[in-house]
């Protein structure tokens, strides 16, 4: 049966609450004087309504194509904190956001963040938002993509893997509705044919329609190599159209193999039929399939540090500066609490806690997210920053060493200060312990939070930084920055997430 694409459909079928998210942006956007910016639900939250089923994961772009250069996904996140707590008709008790960004990608200023909301239910809402992406550029040796961030809607459909991936809904509010969440009106944007494809049930990438052969083949086929390639499968020998799309079909996997993983995945889920352009791509592609690895993975065991309500909501938070300095540190311990309860950790793991002593009982549990996942695990006080004054440190770690761990993954609260400092003491002591050799130390930036403050590029300013790292290591760069440098040193190995 063909999806339908009735106005009063999408309005029913959309949850509550995310419709109620939905009014929100746009009377923000109002508000902030950008009411013609436009609004658009992406990627698989689309298809899933067109199927008629329960759609999850809110994704949000942003088109800010023609307005001025500070305006930025950023820039409107920092403003919405206050916004929230200014309006409370919006039925939002808080709103917090998150780079969901490696440091790799911030490097590349890719402007996307998760927004989360809670309204005065206490349900909680997530929401990824991101502009509309124009062309990307992809080098030899990374997966992250170089991104035009002004781009157009049509150039954001083409960059995604599928189809049924690549439809766009655009919000707008109905006019004369500000007070009403159900007063959205909604429209479908499908450039490249994706709703014809889940009537007909087949899976194929986008590809351009205003492009020739040899346009496409220009960017596609890159080297000497790909050229013979396409010559030994004869796609010049195809109908134009049919040509265009096993050509741009080899574009999307040269740029990232996985998304073959990605399009089986989706084939065996819904019960869809490949496009037969499909069956070249693979070898146009250059996708090597390797046996597995024999060697085994290696055994890990995990260290949460100070994942205490201390640092959200107590005396250090108070410290800090309050909730606006503590979000990423909110982020790593939700994190922490997605691994735990993912099934992603081998049941077997090792895992070891640590609290820091306070003055103030309140300050002591853990966040109530963690609460019911780690009371029942092994957990050490640290006089310090330094888990290693802990004598029951060491005795644990070596009774895992003992078992076959090899890697000791660390996560937890601060990335500059315990997280830090007792990485590298660890590393340091290796030798005196015994264990060289015979045991890696990782740190996974996911799993760790900082201070707000010290994700700002101001180390320069900052006397002591510059006394330990130099003026000129300082310029340009955070504390956080700065931590991972001295940590990368030691020999603590930085990651920004461990595969388990």
């Amino acid at each position: 049966m063909c999806p339908s694409n009735n106005g009063v459909a999408w309005q029913t079928r959309i949850p509550k609450t995310d419709a109620e998210i939905l009014h929100f942006f746009l009377c923000f956007l109002e508000d902030q004087r950008l009411p013609d910016v436009p609004v658009f639900i992406n990627g698989g939250y689309v298809r899933d309504l067109l199927l008629g089923k329960e759609p999850d994961d809110l994704d949000l772009t942003l088109c800010l194509r023609g307005c001025p250069e500070e305006v930025t996904v950023a820039a409107l996140l920092d403003e919405m904190r206050g916004y929230v707590e200014s309006r409370p008709e919006f039925g939002l008790s808080e709103f917090k956001n998150a780079t969901i960004l490696s440091n790799e990608s911030k490097d590349k200023q890719l402007d996307t963040f998760k927004a989360h909301f809670t309204n005065k239910d206490g349900v909680k809402t997530e929401v990824d938002v991101m502009p509309t992406i124009g062309e990307e550029k992809y080098s030899d040796d990374n997966r992250i993509p170089i991104r035009d961030q002004r781009g157009l809607p049509e150039e954001d459909a083409l960059r995604r893997d599928l189809t049924i991936g690549a439809l766009l809904l655009r919000v707008q509010r109905a006019p004369g509705e500000r007070g009403e969440s159900n007063g959205l009106e909604f429209e479908v944007f499908d450039f490249y044919g994706g709703v014809d494809d889940l009537c007909k049930g087949v899976l194929r990438s986008p590809c351009p329609v205003n492009k020739s052969v040899a346009e496409v083949a220009e960017v596609v086929l890159r080297t000497p190599e790909e050229q013979e390639i396409a010559k030994h499968l004869k796609i010049q020998e195809l109908p134009p159209d049919e040509a265009v799309q096993v050509l741009w079909w080899s574009k999307v996997l040269i740029d990232d193999p996985l998304r073959i993983c990605r399009a089986l995945r989706f084939a065996a889920k819904f019960k869809f039929e490949l496009h037969k352009a499909f069956w070249l791509v693979g070898s146009t592609a250059r996708v090597q399939i390797t046996k597995p690895n024999d060697s085994p993975k290696p055994r890990a065991a995990l260290l949460l540090i100070d994942m205490q309500k201390a640092f959200t909501t107590g005396s250090w938070a108070s410290y800090f500066g309050g909730r606006k300095e503590v979000t990423d540190i909110e982020r790593a311990c939700e994190e922490a609490a997605i691994l735990l309860k993912s099934g992603r950790l081998p049941s077997e793991t090792p895992i070891l806690c640590t609290k820091c002593y306070l003055d103030r009982a309140q300050d002591e549990p853990y966040l109530e997210i963690l609460e019911p996942l780690l009371r029942k695990r092994p957990c050490i006080h640290k006089p310090t920053m330094d888990v290693t004054y802990n004598p029951a440190f060491f005795q644990w770690l070596h009774e895992q060493v003992e078992k076959g761990i090899s890697v000791l993954v660390i996560g937890g609260c601060t990335t500059t200060s315990c997280v830090r400092v007792s990485s590298t003491e660890i590393v340091g002591q290796l030798e005196e312990q015994g264990l060289t050799g015979k045991l890696r130390v990782v740190v996974d930036l996911k799993l760790c939070g900082a201070r707000t403050e010290n994700f700002q590029p101001t180390a320069e300013a900052a006397p002591v930084l510059v006394q330990i790292y130099g003026r000129e290591l300082c310029r340009g760069k955070s504390a956080v920055d700065l931590a991972v440098v001295q940590m990368k040193r030691a020999g603590v190995e930085v990651l920004e997430g461990w595969d388990w």
